[in-house]
């Protein structure tokens, strides 16, 4: 009776997100729907998973339009092709990032990671 009591808690345990600071922890997530970024502006800490998740039929992705001096973007991620893909990255640096979908330029969004 011991051992399924303490596997019930480990199993309630295990349900619980962890906390930091009294608070839950999610990753943070930009919805792709309509041609746009939602939200337009996040703020996140450095080094959080952000998800970029598509819920458009189309293709999207999120690519840095600051360049390196070698011509290559700061970040981008993988492009999402099918409604509910979706794809994440972890800013190692602080800053604010304005960055756009490389196949559909005209939408856009800035990530600031403090």
């Amino acid at each position: 009776m011991k051992l399924t009591g303490a596997l019930v808690l480990l199993l309630a345990l295990a349900a619980v997100p962890a906390a930091v600071g009294g608070r839950a922890t999610v990753e943070p997530e930009v919805e792709m729907e309509d041609f746009t970024f939602r939200p337009a502006r996040m703020v996140v800490a450095r080094g959080a998973l952000v998800v970029w998740k598509n819920r458009d039929r189309a293709r999207h992705n999120a690519a840095s339009i600051a360049r390196r001096g070698d011509g290559t973007r700061l970040f981008r991620t993988r492009t999402v092709g099918f409604r509910g893909e979706a794809t994440a990255r972890a800013p190692r640096s602080a800053g604010t990032y304005r960055y756009l979908c490389t196949v559909h330029p005209n939408m856009r969004g800035t990530l600031v990671v403090r």
